[in-house]
């Protein structure tokens, strides 16, 4: 089955989504689905932990000393 063809309600708690949504028919339902998992998909890629960059310390020192760097 590639479409939802009924969906039946009745006695069921259902919590999500809501009821005014699904009483105006299957299109609204997919559409609150389909917002709920972008926002979803959206805070879960607020967890990912980012890598930091290594940062690289080069003291002047070590560097190259010749005539021309100014060092030494």
């Amino acid at each position: 089955m590639k479409q939802l063809q009924v969906l039946l309600l009745e006695n069921n708690p259902l919590q999500s989504p809501p009821a005014q949504i699904c009483t105006k028919g299957k299109v609204h339902i997919f559409k609150y689905l389909s917002i709920q998992a972008c926002q979803i998909k959206t805070a879960d890629s607020l967890y990912l932990h980012t890598m930091e960059r290594p940062h690289l310390h080069q003291h002047v020192e070590d560097g190259k000393k010749d005539s021309d760097s100014g060092v030494g």
